[in-house]
């Protein structure tokens, strides 16, 4: 178990998962107990309160001809279907990300980053500031619901089919049932499974961000080694570089299942999701869908400056490498450094299978990808 404290790693990320009972201690029976409950009754709330309703709310209103926009159908249909899924896959996941957590804050071994706590820092400034916007933005689509309510009520007076106006999401139900029960319930399904699943995307940023201060204090080791005169010294210094260096790309070699198992289908999404937003902007509460357009970005942006940043800097060692005065060193301690700059010149890597993985360029081409699913769905 990875305990969450005020000035360690992860605070923001873990506290709010806390918070939502989605961080437990796996000694704690009754905390395994509401976490198997959590995992069970949360995605079972979201598809009955959300996923099923909107999709019979498409069905009914494409086939009675209402002369309702179903935009906001597609939206919620698309991107609730990625949240439960993402919040599903993740909550599986969670042995895999435990022992990620562990090794990341581990500095037992070789020492603390200079770095490490301003990143701490700055990481839980973000993580808070990205949860304020989440929570800001689903109370902001509830009042937009609110307003729009009153054209809703106007066309359900002119029709035959029993419109559920004053829901947060569009509702078709084969029976009565009171709308601000069914608010109230959608409003906690996505409170519950939308923070958590933004989180579970933007934690890799941090966990990147964390790696970044240890290259960064590989570095200064690298450069400590080659300042010594003394041999054995000097040896037993580069040793531990060579150690430290091989911890380093260990680590990032577990965030590949760990990512591939939580959030592995999203590349697959994204292109999707945002089409369907930035359709729903032109067509129903244009508001609304920038706010979730923007929290969407966000979140494949924390990925895609995690991808890039993870892929720049474990190759950029090998210029670290080559720059040291690694020429003045002994026979195997020249070794030792080519060894290490042949593995440097092997990047680490956020798969976004079956898309390569994530960087800059990824996140351009699905950009673009979604801006031709928009003009395909206006069209």
């Amino acid at each position: 178990m990875y305990h969450v404290r005020k000035g360690y790693p992860f605070y923001g990320t873990l506290g709010m998962l806390s918070i939502f009972g989605l961080h437990i201690d796996k000694t704690d029976k009754a905390s395994i107990r509401r976490y198997e409950f959590f995992g069970l009754a949360l995605p079972l709330l979201f598809i009955l309160t959300i996923i099923v309703p909107t999709a019979l709310h498409m069905v009914v209103v494409t086939k009675g001809n209402v002369g309702i926009n179903i935009a906001e159908d597609i939206t919620v249909t698309v991107s609730g279907t990625s949240v439960i899924t993402t919040f599903r896959r993740s909550m599986m996941s969670y042995s895999l990300l435990h022992r990620v957590l562990h090794n990341m804050a581990d500095c037992k071994r070789f020492g603390k980053p200079p770095k490490m706590d301003s990143t701490i820092k700055h990481c839980n400034m973000l993580s808070v500031m990205y949860i304020l916007y989440v929570f800001t933005g689903a109370i902001m689509y509830a009042v937009l619901t609110q307003i729009d309510a009153k054209q809703c009520r106007e066309i359900s007076a002119n029709v035959e089919i029993n419109l559920f106006c004053g829901t947060y999401l569009p509702v078709w139900l084969p029976f009565d049932i009171n709308t601000k029960l069914i608010f109230w319930g959608q409003l906690c399904a996505i409170a519950w499974l939308l923070l958590p699943s933004s989180l579970y995307c933007y934690i890799y940023y941090e966990f990147v961000e964390m790696l970044m201060t240890r290259i960064g204090h590989l570095s200064l080791y690298l450069e400590d080694a080659f300042v010594e005169s003394d041999v054995d010294t000097r040896r037993q210094k580069l040793k531990i570089c060579v150690d430290y260096h091989a911890y380093i790309l260990s680590i990032a070699d577990q965030l590949v299942p760990l990512l591939k198992s939580s959030i592995g289908h999203l590349p697959v999404l994204w292109a999707i999701i945002f089409g369907t937003i930035a359709n729903q902007i032109y067509n129903s509460k244009p508001l609304g869908a920038v706010i979730f357009l923007g929290g969407y970005t966000a979140a494949l942006a924390w990925l895609s400056q995690a991808g890039q940043t993870l892929h720049d800097q474990t190759l950029g060692v090998s210029d670290t490498l080559y720059d040291l005065k690694w020429y003045t060193g002994t026979i195997r301690e020249i070794k030792d450094i080519r060894f290490m700059m042949a593995r440097s010149q092997i990047p680490a890597k956020l798969p976004a299978t079956p898309f390569g993985h994530y960087q800059y360029a990824l996140f351009i081409t699905i950009m673009k990808t979604a801006y031709s699913y928009m003009t395909l769905m206006r069209g």
